[in-house]
């Protein structure tokens, strides 16, 4: 047998699940793919996507599972790159193979497990013989089976009560996904109860307004009583006027109603809404009996009307807390900020580990004063929205936008251990997209604009800094300012990217950069060594940092002359290379003049 069944977990949320036949490739998604956690039945193989296009931690052909026999898979690593982790803390290395036991645990990127056994055996089971009613759908709109039908064998009483629920439900239900919730909770109460109209009035002030009724036969309407609606308000009770003193069957009852009616409460208990119902008086001509409303009646129907109150409180709750998400999401991934609504305590100021990202538009003042107010934000909404998702896609903060400037922040308020990475990858997909943005707007502008991005990573007071009008979560501290001036630093060694020491400490050592000098930035007195990441299309880059790095070694050993024979070269190669030019321009300065005080660490002259 080959099928297997297949489960994907990101954290302990359960992301997909299904079953496959035959060999499986998982993978991040390709050009033309559609979005995570769909499979994909083009190939010769079937795929599995299971990350976006931008996540550097899952390749794009990440792993084979091939049945092998009834108990095991054979599972192989496509990547070239990267470890697929395994069940015991055992691992599979780039473009390994091996038989593996089920069912099976496997790990891959940073975040993502998956399970691999084959499908349960098939067990006799009994079924109810209609078929749910799904959100959004009254019982009263299904075309399933006639309730009675449904359940063979079941008295009257049972029936009856289960009916009650049903119908108790179904208005409970409808409060989240039916714009006409009122008018289903009027029906429930006729069919539950047996009334001939139903009204749901809402206080507005000191006054009632009916906001919904529904009776089969309006005729039998008549207007509602006002000393039944203010008892139920004074007393929070459910109410109902009966025809008791009515013993004569031969007397025609003409108009006359009885009358229930049950309050609606709000979460602090207060009544806000009553639910209010009536019944044509008559008597049975089996029985002798008056059809008068009796306390199993009233039971009932405040079990509607609780439902509504029920569904109204979660409503308000919804709206209450989906606005405080639009407010989070201005900040925060959609994730993150469906995730603060209840741990909303993660907002609190604390001491966290954080990696502080400023990205400048360059050139920005000269652009704007050509092309006016109306252009200009057109083009900075544009830029800006287009930088903002490089963070969110990378689960960063967004803290604040300062005129011509992105700031933005990861590691709080949830913890990320690789919040450097994760900011120096949004920061290179940010100048990956740069080429984009001037194709949009060259014609607009008249020229090509560019980026400077400054990371500092370090510790930060992270919480909310605004005030109770407006909230604006973000860091403090030295870190923050660091970044700051990283991102001045950028003008100065025309660099697009650079990060400090601390930043590239945490990365991992396959990522290409360079330390282009210590350096001693303004109203910072500690010497801080600034590092950069060549991106965006730079070419033979790694040759480049080789041959910077040993002219910066000769000429923190004081031999500037190496150094500048060895900067002439490189710059005859690389002539635009700012880096290169300031160091050659230090060199020869400290040729002629002798070395700057405080050498080798270049003090900074501003911003």
């Amino acid at each position: 047998m080959n099928v297997l069944f297949l489960q994907v977990f990101e954290g302990p949320r359960e992301v997909f699940s299904g079953e496959f036949q035959g060999e499986l490739e998982i993978g991040r998604q390709q050009i033309d793919e559609p979005v995570p956690f769909q499979m994909v039945n083009g190939g010769t193989v079937p795929r599995l996507i299971v990350a976006p296009m931008d996540e550097r931690t899952i390749a794009r052909r990440q792993l084979r599972v091939t049945p092998y026999d009834e108990n095991t898979v054979e599972l192989m690593n496509l990547s070239t790159v990267a470890t697929v982790l395994l069940t015991g803390g055992e691992s599979l290395a780039p473009g390994g193979k091996g038989v593996l036991s089920l069912p099976l645990k496997v790990g891959i990127g940073h975040n993502l497990d998956l399970r691999i056994e084959r499908p349960q055996a098939p067990e006799q089971l009994n079924s109810l013989a209609q078929v749910t009613v799904r959100p959004g759908l009254s019982m009263f709109d299904s075309d399933h089976a006639p309730f009675a039908e449904t359940f063979d064998g079941v008295d009257a009483k049972e029936l009856n009560l289960i009916r009650s629920l049903q119908l108790t439900m179904d208005v409970f239900q409808m409060a989240t996904s039916s714009p006409d919730f009122y008018e289903r909770a009027c029906r429930a109460a006729i069919e539950l109860v047996g009334l001939d109209s139903g009204r749901v009035l809402m206080r507005q002030g000191t006054a009632w307004q009916v906001v919904e009724h529904f009776a089969p036969d309006e005729s039998k309407m008549s207007p509602v009583s006002r000393y039944v609606l203010n008892q139920v308000s004074r007393h929070t009770k459910t109410f109902w006027k009966s025809g008791d003193s009515l013993q004569d069957p031969s007397k025609s009852l003409g108009e006359v109603h009885s009358v229930v009616a049950a309050p609606i409460l709000d979460r602090g208990g207060a009544v806000s809404g009553i639910l209010y119902g009536e019944r044509a008086l008559s008597f049975s001509s089996e029985t002798g009996q008056l059809n008068d409303i009796t306390e199993l009646d009233a039971l009932l129907l405040e079990l509607v009307a609780c439902a509504v109150a029920s569904g109204l409180a979660r409503l308000q709750g919804e709206d209450a807390a989906r606005r405080l998400r639009l407010q989070f999401e201005q900040f925060f991934t959609p994730e993150l900020a469906q995730h603060l609504e209840t741990h909303p305590d993660m907002l609190a100021g604390r001491d966290a580990e954080v990696s502080v990202m400023f990205c400048d538009i360059r050139g920005f003042s000269r652009v704007a004063e050509k092309i006016g107010a109306e252009r200009t934000f057109d083009w900075i909404n544009d830029v800006m929205g287009t930088l903002s998702d490089c963070v969110t896609n990378h689960q960063g903060v967004l803290v604040d936008y300062i005129g011509d400037e992105l700031m933005a922040m990861w590691g709080a308020p949830v913890q990320q251990t690789d919040h450097a990475r994760r900011a120096c990858l949004a920061a290179i997909d940010m100048i990956d997209l740069l080429p984009r943005l001037n194709e949009r707007w060259e014609a607009v502008l008249g020229q090509r604009f560019d980026l400077g991005i400054g990371i500092s990573s370090g510790p930060v007071r992270a919480g909310n800094m605004g005030s109770n009008r407006k909230f604006k979560y973000g860091p403090l501290g030295n870190t923050v300012n660091l970044a700051s001036r990283v991102q001045g630093a950028t003008k100065y060694f025309k660099s697009r990217l650079i990060v400090t020491g601390a930043t590239a400490e945490a990365l991992d050592e396959d990522v290409l950069m360079r330390r282009v000098a210590d350096v001693r930035v303004v109203n910072i007195e500690t010497p801080v060594a600034l590092y950069e990441l060549p991106c965006g299309g730079v070419q033979n880059a790694a040759a480049l940092c080789s041959a910077y790095e040993e002219a910066l070694a000769c000429f923190e050993q004081r031999d500037f002359r190496k150094a500048s024979q060895l900067l002439t070269t490189l710059m005859a190669t690389y002539p635009d290379d700012g880096a290169s030019v300031i160091l050659l321009s230090r060199a020869v300065s400290a040729l002629v003049d002798g070395p700057s005080e405080g050498h080798p660490v270049w003090k900074m002259s501003g911003k």
